[in-house]
């Protein structure tokens, strides 16, 4: 079984926290692609970690659901931590 490094853990949280908040909000991936300008296709890749997104599609995301990426990036550093092998 291949060892899951940090980066790969926070990723996979920041994944986890997107999708989370879309559907907290109740906001359907084809919305979130209109109001971030993405596609639907790229929020499913990003939501099902199949895409490791880049620094402006993050900022698109929490922009359209008016999230602060870095409130996002800490939360994900903090699961990711408290998970993390000692």
């Amino acid at each position: 079984m291949p060892k899951i490094t940090y980066r790969q853990l926070v990723s996979s949280h920041v994944a986890d926290l997107l999708r989370q908040e879309r559907q907290r909000q109740n906001v359907s991936m084809t919305r979130l692609a209109e109001l971030s300008g993405l596609s639907q296709g790229m929020i499913s890749l990003v939501e099902h970690e199949q895409r490791n997104p880049s620094l402006d599609t993050l900022l698109r995301i929490c922009h359209a659901m008016k999230v602060e990426l870095s409130a996002v990036l800490n939360q994900a550093e903090r699961i990711a931590q408290k998970a993390a092998p000692k």
